[in-house]
């Protein structure tokens, strides 16, 4: 069965994988742009895991972090734009090492893409953009599968504790989803906290003026404003801000006869010319 192109996130920078690019960082990839730090999303998170690989491991010319569902690639985060394009047409291929791993749970590797024999056909599209050893390890989140791919560009060049170092980056991209969903259910929480608090001020104050006009107490007040809801078939919010917006709008003068707005005030009787 064919599968769907995934969704791609890539940096806008150095599409060479073997380029460093400029700024801060001095590594490959792209430096953090300044909206970057406001950026809570759970792709903001995983690329400031993949561009951290390279720093933390020698040998390493870039990362990617990969989403499976269903044994299909969903997502892709990526350090340089030409990993991404190497990943983003893997759902082409009959296999991949990121996929085999992700099947499988296990850490699997290419010590050398030009002698590699089990995934040919992916370890060409590497070949032709100057990849030529990868490490690939898994982790289940939730029901997804994750995947973090360490790259080199000289075949071997990948040390012993590569696997360890794609673990942990991958324990590390599980923690920070973890924050980020925290973050988004406080934020939603805040959100709807907001909300009520507007809408409360709209009833008190739509009470407010029932009690001056009718001269009554404030249950009273409340006990009128449901009653008023409830002949509308609307809420009780969306009867107290229609309240104040009609009491909020200035009257005009009253409409004349003929419909229209006299342009000048009227006197009852003509002004007595003078002497």
């Amino acid at each position: 069965m064919a599968q769907s192109r995934p969704n791609v996130t890539v940096p806008p920078g150095d599409s060479q994988i073997g380029a460093r690019s400029g700024g801060a960082g001095g590594g490959y990839g792209v430096a953090v742009h300044p909206a970057d730090a406001l950026d809570r999303s759970p792709e903001a998170a995983a690329r400031s895991i993949v561009d951290g690989a390279r720093a933390r491991l020698s040998g390493c010319c870039g990362a990617t972090i990969e989403t499976w569902w269903a044994g299909r690639l969903t997502g892709l985060v990526c350090s340089q734009p030409d990993l991404g394009e190497l990943m983003a047409g893997e759902y082409q291929l009959p296999d991949s090492p990121m996929r085999s791993a992700a099947r499988t749970l296990r850490t699997v590797g290419v010590e050398d893409t030009l002698r590699d024999v089990h995934w040919r056909p992916f370890s060409a599209r590497a070949l032709r953009i100057g990849v030529r050893g990868l490490i690939c390890a898994a982790h289940v989140v939730g029901d997804e599968t994750v995947t973090c791919s360490l790259y080199s560009l000289r075949p071997g060049a990948l040390p012993a504790t590569a696997p360890v170092v794609a673990a942990t980056l991958l324990q590390e991209w599980t923690v920070a989803l973890a924050q980020v969903s925290a973050f988004a259910d406080i934020e939603a929480e805040a959100h709807q906290l907001s909300e009520a608090m507007a809408a409360r001020e709209l009833v008190e104050q739509a009470k407010g003026m029932l009690m001056h006009a009718l001269n009554c107490d404030a249950e009273t007040a409340y006990g009128e404003l449901g009653a008023a809801a409830q002949r509308a078939g609307l809420k009780i919010t969306d009867v107290a801000a229609r309240m104040i917006s009609h009491r909020s709008t200035p009257p005009g003068p009253a409409p004349t006869r003929q419909g229209r707005r006299p342009m000048m005030p009227r006197t009852p009787h003509p002004p007595t010319p003078a002497p």
